[in-house]
């Protein structure tokens, strides 16, 4: 009961006010009554009455400073203060504070400019709704100045946009977007709007960002910055018609009641959802970029699958198309920095352009590229795993185009066969529904109603003082375990890569469990990673180099497509050779006695043909490595052979298990 009290509920209030001026606000009126007392009957001690209690009314009014502590002193309590709680309760009504800015005035109705008639006589015209300046944005280097504008639609919904300065520039487009965001601008000769805004000289100061993630500690979504600064943190980009994937809509329970349940048993959806929620430790593990490809037939679910992991950001806007040029999806991946970017449909990429979007994605960095004036514009970058889908995989589509896979591009984006193996398609566990395309179905309605709030309660607990470094230790643990006990000793540094990113993702997998915000149970999350790092083993061959892997296939092929049409067949005797022609020869083939072939190819068709692509070195050493290649006895490639029509001369020698293995 003072000033300073009165002013503190007064500041509060305008807080309060400030992000919703419908709010309902109360305040209590002064304690004008005393406790009445009764004693026990052993002792002489005064207790409350309790409900059945009558107030004597204090004399005069409350002291100076009255508070809490001396209403407890009087015998006040819980009880005592609920049963006149209600009648105490004073309603605060909201004042709008007119601001002179400049030549305009700003009013709870809107921004009026001051005017004057011939007569010197002051009066006002409308221009907009109320539209108020509350901050002045810049980012970190104080360039790309802004303002922070405030108004309300006509439902009465507040709004809140960082604009960029560069758009008073342009008077139509700023006033397209504010039109567009609910504003009113009316229409008038002379649009007085952006001299209103450049005359507004707001003392507060707020930070600008022009991509999501994680800035100084802070991290940032287009809707809502986590963590604390001496600053306010905002998103701001010129591109300010684009809707924003990321958003919220229910709750976390609901979410996990929901959808998360439903992750449950399915291990291509728990990789989903555990990837998208390891965006925001990319940088604190130090992880690379990179992805995953689920690679299946139409219709098995993994397209829906995907929206499950799109659900942990933002509703249906988080998955996007690769139907796309290599621009746009640079763009898409910095829109999704610190997140997931989920590409559906690979298929529909340029072929041509396919391997270079791996490895763009894979390096986080985009093109670079020069302005009107012959100088480097800044390049983009992003920090993000993403998720594909496709019929084919990355190598089918480069191949398509006529490019040449490397293993780069497959470690960038590694390639999982999106059918379970359980006879549901991407699902092994369908949770009670009639048939895997009602449960597909079912999770991508429930993800397009539930979304956004698993993203939201990671960002809160690890923006917490200390609590990324505790996450991120703990994901490290679980990360080194997994490699220590699912890659061999004598494995590929590549599927290293690859089961360190399987890796991190169960660990994150595991901590979000561990903090409640993935319904599973504890080991859950590596059980789903693991399958699917199995899977990707599986179909990619086993723990060697995926060049090894790839000059294997590409001799075989070679042989299963030329085997008849190009190799002469060697016949029993020397003589009986003679007169064959075989068009556009590529060497000589013998049957074994066990019915298996031999092939002898010629020297430079092994090198231009087979090796096609290809260091024919690489393939030499792999031939040699797996035993199908022969050598001489001095160790060579190459064996001195009498060939048919060509006498002695070297040849590679095929062995006939290479077309009986299955490597």
């Amino acid at each position: 009961n003072s000033d300073e009290g009165k002013n503190h509920a007064a500041a509060i209030s305008a807080a309060l006010f400030k992000q919703d001026r419908k709010a309902t606000i109360f305040k209590l009126k002064p304690l004008l009554y005393l406790p009445e007392y009764k004693y026990s009957f052993d002792e002489d001690t005064p207790i409350p009455v309790g409900c059945n209690f009558d107030l004597k009314a204090r004399e005069g009014v409350l002291p100076e400073g009255f508070n809490a502590a001396n209403a407890f002193a009087e015998g006040w309590r819980t009880e005592l203060f609920s049963e006149i709680f209600f009648k105490l309760l004073q309603i605060v009504n909201f004042a709008f504070e007119i601001q002179k800015v400049g030549s305009f005035i700003v009013k709870e109705d809107g921004v009026y400019e001051v005017k004057t008639n011939k007569d010197c006589e002051e009066y006002l015209t409308k221009i907009s709704s109320s539209i108020e300046v509350t901050a002045l944005t810049r980012d970190a280097h104080n360039k790309n100045w802004g303002l922070l504008l405030v108004f309300y639609d006509r439902d009465g919904v507040k709004h809140e946009w960082a604009a960029p300065k560069e758009l008073l520039a342009s008077k139509n487009e700023l006033c397209q977007i504010l039109l567009s965001r609910g504003a009113d601008v009316l229409p008038t000769e002379h649009n007085k709007l952006p001299e209103y805004l450049m005359e507004a000289k707001p003392r507060a100061r707020a930070r600008c960002v022009s991509s999501p993630g994680w800035h100084d500690g802070i991290f940032v979504t287009p809707a809502k910055s986590y963590g604390t600064s001496d600053e306010r943190v905002l998103f701001q980009t010129a591109n300010a018609r684009k809707a924003s994937p990321f958003g919220i809509k229910g709750s976390l329970q609901e979410w996990q009641t929901h959808i998360g349940n439903r992750c449950v048993g399915n291990s291509r959806i728990i990789l989903g959802a555990c990837l998208a929620l390891t965006g925001p430790f990319i940088e604190s593990l130090k992880l690379e970029n990179g992805g995953v490809n689920l690679r299946g037939e139409s219709s098995t679910g993994k397209t829906k699958s995907a929206t499950v992991a799109g659900s942990i950001w933002g509703g249906k806007e988080m998955v996007n198309t690769w139907k796309a040029t290599g621009n746009a999806i640079e763009s898409h991946a910095r829109a999704h920095n610190d997140a997931v970017l989920i590409l559906d449909e690979l298929g529909q990429v340029d072929p041509r352009e396919a391997g270079d979007v791996a490895y763009m994605l894979g390096n986080g960095q985009g093109k670079a590229r020069a302005n009107v004036n012959g100088d480097a514009k800044d390049t983009a970058s992003w920090r993000l795993l993403f998720l594909s889908t496709g019929e084919i995989s990355l190598a089918d589509q480069i191949t398509a185009g006529g490019g040449r896979v490397r293993a780069g591009q497959e470690v960038r984006m590694l390639n999982i066969p999106s059918d379970a193996g359980a006879g549901m398609g991407a699902f092994e566990n369908i949770h009670g529904a009639n048939n895997p395309k009602e449960f597909a179905d079912g999770l991508q309605h429930l993800s397009e109603t539930y979304y956004g709030t698993p993203a939201e309660a990671l960002l809160t607990r690890i923006t917490q003082a200390g609590e990324l470094a505790k996450a991120t230790a703990f994901i490290q643990q679980r990360q080194a375990a997994f490699v220590r006990q699912y890659v061999p000793a004598t494995a590929h540094g590549q599927v290293s890569r690859a089961a360190s990113r399987f890796g991190a993702i169960a660990g994150v997998g595991e901590y979000c469990a561990s903090i409640g915000i993935l319904p599973l149970e504890a080991g859950h999350a590596t059980w789903g990673v693991l399958k699917c790092y199995t899977a990707w083993l599986e179909s990619r061959g086993d723990n060697t180099a995926s060049e090894d892997i790839r000059a294997l296939a590409q001799v075989r092929g070679y042989i299963e497509r030329n085997g008849e049409s190009r190799f002469t067949i060697m016949q029993t005797g020397f003589d009986d050779n003679v007169g064959q022609r075989t068009i556009n020869r590529a060497g000589f083939r013998k049957v074994q006695g066990d019915g298996s072939t031999e092939y002898w190819i010629l020297p430079e068709m092994f090198k231009t043909e087979v090796c096609e692509g290809f260091d024919p070195k690489l393939v030499i050493r792999v031939l040699k490595d797996k035993g199908y290649l022969e050598s001489d006895s001095a160790g060579k490639s190459t064996v001195t052979k009498l060939v048919p029509g060509l006498g002695r001369m070297r040849v590679y020698i095929i062995k006939a298990s290479l077309m009986q293995s299955v490597d």
